[in-house]
């Protein structure tokens, strides 16, 4: 239901009413490329009401603020309203903070915040990620589940458009408000982003505005919270130009800096001293001057005010605190520093790490961007933990290195150099030992939250005194912004961590990772979670103790083969093979998962020591293991040989069930591959009917979806696409998005949007778009996790590449992978038949855009490859040898076109069926030859539509 009560969270207009003017658009829609497909729906039932709507076609291509194009800023300055899809992850989104906040800003100057900032929360009931706090109040429009939910949407959007007049003014991308403010110690400091910050803060200022949320009558006053040189100064000061506006009786700071309990009023008198002087007025002499001077002037300053007090030094009590806070009424007071304020005095607005966007757009503040350090600087962000002083300290130590080193190069070492921060080491040591100890914890453990009960454990055993007070000790850390809360568990900031390792003595790091390892190894066997990655932190300490050595790598390997992540993996596998040289089933294990993982020398290298192992089992997996390198490699014809002498020697009837569905599966691919599909489809039921104990249901996932390639290729695409979605689903609810077989489905399911059969009706532009960028997505991701160069990155940038094509975008599909062929012949073989398959593509995209010789260029070269290791007969060869054919007609060669039009078909038909788009394309292709030059020369508009599929 639309929302049954107006709020207005600022009363009187601060600038007269907007200008009548036609706007070009009713309603923006802002929303996470995560939400696209359902946004689309709300897009459609707005267009259908005869509203006027701009909506992005992909908001995630935007990757910082500065980049925001012009299209959008036109966008949002041509609206009436803004439509926020609110979904939980809306507020991680760089560009939707971004025009949220713009827009937000343009209302909030003319009161009519209600008006033109609009919501829809598809988290109903759940309401705190919406920010700002106007937001929350109950005016958003709940999720949109039915027609009718749709159509009560769009009224509302209707009626909100209409009662506003123009479209959003003064939207400036490029520009920030400023304001009247003064201070006695001019600093600043570069600032990205941090729009949730700027929220929170605005929200603690004004909360008793909101009284449908907060219920607060408590005075303005706003602790700003957080670590040494984690942004809070330049958090408010952004704040004072953006919402300077709210405050025309000015803005004022002061600084405590270097001030102790002891201290704080003489340095707060003088600070006030100094700020008067900056004023003509006759300005005090001593503290008690100073507080009424700047009282009187405040109270008569023309409206509300903003007083900024930064650099509060910790161990003050709530009354020392409001003797820092003015009292006159209409001001609005910003509390900064260190340790959180107490409640009664300020509502907290705590500071946190930087986004990884916002983090790398710091990193290049002032400074040209270079596409190769993009990884390099995203590695510094995440190493830093989002810290802004650690991360100007690395930028500025990676100045001047054009021609000497590249930024990969040194980036551990810019981490660690940028981490030392001497203010926190300086907080570190003046910290109780348990305190010390929970810390020590945080530095030899992962980078990730501490579970509760692994902190227990440790303080147990370290300091069983202080078990009692446990909970204060973490809620004191808390509060002096050391560490955050994170459900059950700790986070602890990554420059925390870093200072603690360098003020620690080894020794006793050493004994805390002991500890650590046996609590990790302990709890595990208890079934609690989140121990993996605190384990394999722990390894390096505790290398000398075989029997954690051992467990920990044995608890490692198995969580990340469980998870289908056997690059993860196989580190561990090869620990435990060097810990146990005598048993080979280590090496097995590591071999398989540098296979899967695509690093085909690494699995090579383990092959070659099985090959001579004295176990013939050992032997026997070494085989099974190479076969699917060959396979990997583009070396189909001797990988079949190796896989029928696998799958026929009597030692497969003594291995494990999951190993003998792996070598099933592994034969029927090859045979898939080499498009035996009748013989292939065959294995694959037999395999299915064979195995029928439903543990081992995941072992046959890979079968399963071997059925959905060769569905592909055969004209079943709409079975293929939901055996395909099946497995995404299955891995989704599991929380496993990123398992291997997940990754799988994944390309399968977009690939068969444009393999289609011939009379088959093609998806629409935005969803083939939608499915594109997914794959672009993939790719991206493939890419961080196993290299730009790994064959199972070039397999799903191979299929991007046919995803732009088939959503028509050609132009971009040469842009973007122009250097595909030269990167597939480097690393997987000159001969290999995915480059074949790239070439055959690029020479598709250049067709399609009437680029010919190009483009048969392209299709000469493939084919070639293609002849000498698939064969004359394979589906890939045929579509070459069509597009050639299609390419000859174009020129008039009527004679060459027929023979290769007549050669598709006839093998097509034995090779892949008659109810596929190979052969449909090549018998209307065919029939085009027949008719006179003039008509077939006309036929360019169906070429395109057969080449889309």
């Amino acid at each position: 239901m639309p929302p049954s009560s107006e709020f207005h969270p600022f009363r009187r207009t601060r600038y007269p009413p907007a200008v009548s003017s036609n706007a070009p658009f009713d309603v923006f829609i802002c929303y996470s490329g995560d939400d696209r497909a359902r946004v689309t729906e709300i897009r459609d039932a707005l267009v259908d009401a005869r509203l006027r709507v701009f909506m992005d076609s992909d908001p995630d291509s935007i990757r910082f603020a500065h980049s925001i194009s012009s299209e959008i800023e036109n966008g949002l300055r041509g609206a009436k309203t803004i439509l926020l899809y609110y979904s939980a992850s809306f507020p991680s989104r760089t560009a939707c903070q971004f025009e949220l906040h713009h827009a937000y800003l343009s209302a909030l100057r003319r009161d009519e915040v209600h008006q033109r900032v609009l919501v829809v929360n598809p988290e109903d009931p759940e309401t705190g990620h919406l920010l700002p706090l106007a937001a929350q109040a109950n005016r958003y429009h709940r999720p949109c589940v039915s027609g009718a939910d749709l159509k009560n949407l769009a009224r509302w959007v209707r009626a909100a458009a209409d009662g506003v007049t123009g479209p959003f003014a003064d939207i400036d991308f490029s520009r920030r408000v400023r304001t009247r403010q003064t201070t006695a110690h001019g600093r600043s400091r570069a600032f990205v982003g941090r729009h949730r910050e700027l929220w929170a803060l605005h929200a603690a200022l004004h909360r008793s505005d909101e009284p449908l949320i907060t219920r607060s009558t408590a005075a303005p006053v706003a602790g700003l919270s957080g670590l040494a040189g984690i942004g809070k100064s330049s958090i408010a000061r952004v704040y004072i130009h953006d919402f300077g506006f709210l405050y025309p009786g000015g803005s004022h700071w002061i600084s405590l800096a270097g001030a102790t309990p002891a201290t704080i009023a003489s340095v707060h008198g003088d600070e006030l001293i100094a700020l008067a002087r900056t004023f003509d007025s006759p300005a005090p002499t001593n503290s008690a001057e100073a507080r009424a001077w700047w009282d009187n002037r405040l109270a008569n300053a023309g409206g509300p005010t903003l007083w900024v007090v930064d650099d509060v030094p910790p161990g003050l009590d709530a009354d020392v605190l409001r003797q820092l806070i003015p009292s006159a009424p209409g001001v609005h007071t910003v509390l900064i520093g260190g340790h959180e304020f107490p409640r009664e005095v300020a509502a907290p607005a705590r500071v946190g790490p930087m986004t990884a966007d916002n983090g790398h757009e710091l990193f290049l503040s002032d400074r040209a961007a270079d596409p190769d350090d993009a990884d390099a600087i995203d590695d510094i962000v995440r190493g830093l933990g989002g810290h802004p002083q650690a991360i100007l300290l690395a930028a500025a130590a990676a100045d001047g290195r054009a021609g000497l080193w590249r930024l990969r190069e040194r980036a551990a070492v810019l981490t660690a150099d940028a981490a030392r921060i001497e203010v926190v080491e300086q907080t570190l040591r003046a910290l109780g030992p348990t305190e010390r100890t929970v810390l020590a914890l945080a530095a030899v453990c992962a980078a990730r939250p501490l579970p509760a009960p692994l902190i227990r454990d440790v303080v147990a055993a370290l300091a069983p005194a202080d078990l009692a007070r446990l909970n204060a000790v973490l809620t004191g850390l808390e509060r002096a912004n050391l560490i955050d809360a994170d459900g059950t568990a700790w986070r602890v900031h990554q420059v925390v961590r870093e200072a603690c390792l360098r003020i620690t003595e080894n020794s006793s790091l050493d004994t805390v990772a002991a500890v650590a390892a046996h609590a990790v190894l302990a709890l595990t066997e208890r079934g609690e979670a989140g121990m993996v990655e605190h384990g394999a932190a722990l390894l390096d300490r505790v290398a000398g103790s075989p029997t954690y050595a051992i467990g920990l790598n044995e608890l490692a390997s198995r969580h990340h083969t469980l998870r289908g992540e056997p690059l993860a993996a196989a580190p561990f596998y090869e620990n435990l093979h060097s810990l146990c040289p005598d048993d080979p089933v280590h090496l097995v294990h590591a071999a398989q998962a540098r296979q899967a993982a695509g690093q085909l020398d690494q699995a090579d290298a383990h092959v070659e020591v099985l090959a001579t192992a004295g176990d013939p089992l050992a032997r026997w997996h070494g085989q099974r293991i190479q076969a699917a390198v060959l396979d990997d490699r583009g070396r189909h014809r001797e990988a079949k040989e190796l896989w029928s002498a696998v799958v026929t020697d009597p030692l497969m009837g003594r291995v494990r069930v999951e190993e003998k569905i792996s070598a099933r599966t592994g034969r029927l691919r090859n045979l898939r591959i080499l498009a035996d599909y009748p013989t292939a489809r065959a294995l694959a039921h037999d395999l299915l009917a064979d195995i029928t104990d439903a543990t081992l249901a995941d072992a046959l996932v890979p079968a399963r979806l071997e059925l959905a390639a060769i569905g592909i290729s055969t004209g079943d695409a709409d079975d293929a696409r939901a055996a395909a979605k099946s497995v995404m689903d299955h891995y989704q609810e599991r929380g496993l998005p990123g398992h291997r077989d997940a990754v799988e489905a994944t390309v399968l399911f977009y690939e068969s949007m444009f393999d289609v059969f011939i009379a088959d009706s093609i998806p629409d532009r935005p969803t083939l778009l939608a499915a594109a960028a997914e794959l672009r997505r993939e790719w991206n991701r493939a890419r961080k996790t196993f290299g730009a160069r790994n064959p199972r990155t070039l397999v799903i940038a191979v299929t991007h590449l046919r995803a732009l094509i088939g959503a028509s975008s050609s132009a971009e599909a040469i842009e973007v992978h122009t250097g595909l062929p030269a990167q597939l012949a480097e690393h997987l073989g000159p001969d290999h038949r995915l480059r074949a398959r790239a070439l055959f593509l690029l020479g598709w995209a250049y067709a399609n855009l009437d680029r010919h010789d190009e483009a048969a260029a392209f299709h000469r070269e493939a084919r070639e490859h293609q002849l000498s290791v698939l064969g004359p007969d394979h589906p890939e060869t045929l579509q070459t040898i069509y597009e050639l054919g299609v390419a000859d007609l174009r020129r008039g060669d009527r004679v060459q076109a027929k023979a290769a039009f007549k050669h598709v078909i006839s093998r097509a038909a034995d090779s892949v069926g008659t109810r596929t788009n190979l052969y449909g394309k090549a018998m209307c292709a065919d029939a085009l030859a027949n008719l006179p030059s003039p008509v077939y020369h006309g036929f360019a508009a169906l070429e395109r539509l057969l080449r889309r599929r």
